[in-house]
């Protein structure tokens, strides 16, 4: 995944955007508390290695980290949203977890 991001990753007018589920089926308090983990580990890890129980399009995310990886420094990491359904409408008792994240390209000085 992180060499076909590479390869598509065509500059400052370049926006991909990957798209997974988190956490799946845990009541509101344990869902929250592991997007929370989820969301951290995205944001600072250097390796890839998200777990599949963590989030379906772990893959993904891991081919976005690895991409980060080869790149030091051009990347800046930003949590934009964190939320399950049972924010919404949906009950409290079985939840599905979303986040969203944002790799930004720095700006080389």
């Amino acid at each position: 995944v992180a060499s076909l991001l590479e390869r598509v990753w065509g500059g400052d007018d370049t926006q991909i955007l990957i798209s997974s589920d988190l956490s799946h089926y845990h009541g509101y308090a344990e869902a929250t508390a592991l997007d929370r983990q989820t969301a951290g580990w995205i944001a600072t890890s250097e390796q890839p290695g998200l777990d599949h129980q963590r989030a379906c399009g772990a893959a993904c995310i891991d081919g976005l980290i690895e991409l980060a990886r080869r790149h030091p420094g051009r990347f800046r990491r930003e949590c934009i949203d964190l939320r399950n359904s049972g924010d919404t409408a949906g009950p409290r008792d079985r939840v599905v977890g979303y986040g969203a994240f944002a790799f930004h390209e720095v700006a080389p000085c």
